[in-house]
């Protein structure tokens, strides 16, 4: 825990982190580290919801030795402020505590848009491949179109459009597309939005979930 300079706990239960590297033990027995199977161990690093003036971030993973691979929680990331030295905090001491998380490949679906937690969790654990989940990245889309005076019926196509673009094989594909089919079609606005929110998540992020 740290209270200075704004309040960051980290909530680790022993139990869980004990099934969680004796799972991966088990798992990776008999494959190379760096190995990304289909019934690998997938994380999730999620912020949820608020409690006063705190923010909670929990870090999940599915469990493959239960029916229907559960989702079950590792650790929990209470912080004061949204910044890149909260999330760095936070893996700096999970990586102490879970040194698995450190030793082998996981994918893992950052449900946040803000570069500074996809930054912080490349700068600690580089071993995970980082996915964007798209429930933050569509919800300030909305919020921005809306601001701006657009329509639900635009609104929706733009959403449309943009689903379309991050569903692309690769980065270059998605820029290919971007450029050929709706950069000259789009309002300025726009554009300049999806540009400035959407293209800088390449540099931080492997691939788009």
């Amino acid at each position: 825990m740290s209270i200075y300079p704004s309040l960051q706990l980290t909530l680790v239960h022993p139990d869980m982190t004990r099934e969680f590297e004796n799972i991966c033990k088990i798992l990776y027995s008999e494959r190379c580290p760096g190995d990304l199977a289909e019934d690998t161990v997938k994380l999730f690093y999620d912020h949820t919801f608020q409690i006063g003036s705190l923010y909670i971030t929990i870090l999940t993973y599915t469990n493959y030795f239960y029916l229907g691979s559960p989702v079950m929680p590792l650790a929990i990331n209470i912080h004061e402020r949204k910044f890149k030295s909260s999330h760095s905090m936070f893996w700096a001491r999970v990586l102490c505590d879970i040194p698995a998380l450190a030793k082998y490949r996981f994918p893992i679906v950052i449900n946040e848009s803000e570069p500074s937690v996809h930054l912080a969790v490349k700068a600690h654990a580089p071993n995970l491949i980082q996915f964007e989940g798209w429930i933050h990245r569509f919800r300030d889309m909305d919020k921005y179109m809306r601001q701006k005076g657009y329509g639900a019926h635009a609104v929706a196509y733009f959403k449309a459009c943009v689903k379309y673009l991050l569903m692309s094989e690769s980065r270059t594909e998605m820029q290919d597309r971007f450029r050929k089919e709706f950069e000259n079609i789009w309002p300025k606005d726009f554009v300049n939005y999806f540009r400035e929110k959407n293209t800088q998540l390449l540099f931080t992020c492997n691939f788009f979930f």
